[in-house]
């Protein structure tokens, strides 16, 4: 990934700028093994939207736009430069700490060359940190519109960008 393929990105990635996450969605993966089990974070949604002035039957937020990040893809929060949860830690410690972006707004996305890593900066000091580095097969993160538009970061460094128009 070159400095400008992480600049178009990041310019893509603009469409959740300003939104406010109205529900974070955290898939964990159990391992069951004789003797052992243990769960880990597999994938992490976060939906974003506004609040409808008048709530409808099948919502209250205007929805929408959805990041998702794969397990494939190590992931971090941090709150004013402390970490508070990674893609390695418990799925007990990912619930607690993950509901805190629940109506954080969305301010900027910075993305970075070679690996493409990213970091999601909302309004309360909050930073969720994605690092795509090891994905190789898998998207690493991907960025959809209720129109059907779909950015993806992944496999690997690639971008890909998918519009809802026919």
């Amino acid at each position: 990934m070159t400095q400008r393929d992480a600049e178009t990105l990041q310019e893509f990635s603009r469409v959740l700028w300003g939104a406010t996450v109205w529900r974070v969605k955290l898939t964990a993966e159990y391992n069951l093994e004789k003797g052992y089990s243990f769960p880990s974070m597999d994938a992490l949604s976060l939906d974003f939207g506004e609040p409808l002035a008048v709530h409808e039957k099948i919502g209250k937020h205007d929805g929408v736009r959805s990041l998702w990040i794969g397990g494939s893809a190590g992931t971090r929060l941090e709150q004013d430069g402390k970490a508070l949860v990674g893609s390695s830690d418990s799925v007990a410690k990912g619930l607690d700490q993950f509901s805190k972006l629940v109506g954080s707004r969305l301010l900027k996305t910075v993305v970075s060359p070679p690996g493409g890593e990213t970091m999601f900066i909302f309004d309360n000091d909050l930073i969720l940190n994605c690092f795509p580095a090891k994905s190789w097969e898998d998207n690493s993160w991907l960025i959809s519109t209720a129109d059907g538009n779909l950015l993806a970061l992944g496999p690997g460094a690639r971008v890909t960008y998918k519009t809802g128009l026919r």
